[in-house]
């Protein structure tokens, strides 16, 4: 395998990715992406998600209601609030619709490749704008969450993840702790970019489940707010191809040669 385009000779930020390569062993251990809505209060009742989940059954034919409670802090008392969460699963659980009055997400811990994952969240998209009219986009962002936890690999973290990145935990003995995080424009809206060493049973985001081991972490998020004018839900799906190019092209700057071959990368 041959690395078509040597890691100085583009900008992450702006320029188009190098050609995808394949990993037999990807580091992928979740993949998110998610639509904030104007708040649409029906979806509460589940006569009203009834069209919707009739579309999306024959993929994640599991619905389950959960009710999630949090509290909203005035100055002069808590009001509680609860809200409906629709999950809507694959069979075995890889696949994770989650719907919401004001949210819709994918999230998958089975990520096989770009074309599969954007294909299954069009589809989702088209029954959705198909179940409710009128939706107002407010926010959408991806996320691809890479995570290595192999001790031999990670013993090998100068020679796979380029010195930059590495910063000072390049020259030092490797440290129990050591995270970078920036949010930066780029040429398709913001990126929350998150990566570094975690101790055992740690997690750098509340909503991440922990690794039991070790970890290198590589979390990119990449996410548009509506700015005067609602997200086009039209052109949605070329947004989420882009956020995922993007995403990549900043692993593969971020990754060496040698990170991809032990993670069988594939000619």
């Amino acid at each position: 395998m041959q690395v078509e385009q040597k890691v100085q000779d583009f900008n992450p930020l702006h320029d188009a990715p190098p050609s995808e390569v394949k990993l037999e062993r990807a580091p992928l251990a979740l993949v998110v992406t998610q639509l904030r809505f104007a708040s649409i209060p029906k979806i509460e009742e589940q006569a009203h998600i009834a069209s919707f989940q009739e579309r999306m059954r024959k993929e994640y034919p599991l619905l389950s209601e959960d009710k999630v409670s949090f509290a909203l802090n005035l100055p002069s008392q808590g009001v509680g609030h609860t809200r409906t969460l629709w999950r809507m699963n694959s069979f075995d659980n890889g696949w994770r619709l989650i719907l919401c009055q004001d949210f819709i997400a994918l999230e998958t811990d089975r990520y096989q490749d770009r074309e599969d994952f954007l294909g299954r969240w069009e589809r989702i998209v088209a029954a959705f704008t198909a179940s409710f009219d009128a939706v107002v986009g407010l926010r959408y962002g991806l996320r691809y969450l890479n995570r290595v936890t192999d001790p031999a690999l990670l013993e090998r973290l100068p020679e796979l993840v380029r010195t930059e990145a590495l910063g000072v935990t390049a020259l030092l003995p490797r440290p129990t702790v050591a995270l970078t995080e920036m949010q930066i424009p780029v040429a398709e809206g913001q990126m929350l970019a998150r990566w570094g060493l975690l101790p055992a049973a740690a997690t750098h985001d509340p909503s991440i489940v922990p690794s039991p081991l070790p970890a290198w972490v590589l979390d990119c998020d990449l996410f548009v707010d509506a700015a005067g004018t609602p997200i086009d839900l039209g052109s949605l799906q070329s947004l989420a191809s882009s956020f995922s190019r993007r995403s990549y092209a900043f692993f593969r700057w971020m990754v060496t040669e040698a990170f991809l071959k032990a993670h069988g990368a594939q000619p």
